[in-house]
């Protein structure tokens, strides 16, 4: 059970690590899947080049916690 833990582990941890570009498509569906299961409208989606782009993308004024500074970056 320990050695099948450790298998499931890596992969997940793989998949976790992994850097190709993500199915954007199939993302989508997903999440918008997902909400209107509870009855909600899907969210808008903003996709960006990398997650210190993302940060550019935060409105002015919305508080941000010391690691999402994008000075620390």
């Amino acid at each position: 059970m320990q050695r099948e833990a450790a298998e499931i582990r890596e992969e997940w941890l793989g998949r976790a690590l992994s850097t190709p570009p993500a199915d954007r498509g199939a993302a989508e569906a997903a999440i918008s899947g997902l909400y209107g299961l509870i009855g909600l409208d899907p969210p808008r989606f903003h996709w960006v080049s990398s997650p210190v782009a993302a940060l550019t993308t935060v409105p002015p004024g919305l508080p941000s916690r010391p690691a999402e500074s994008i000075e620390r970056m």
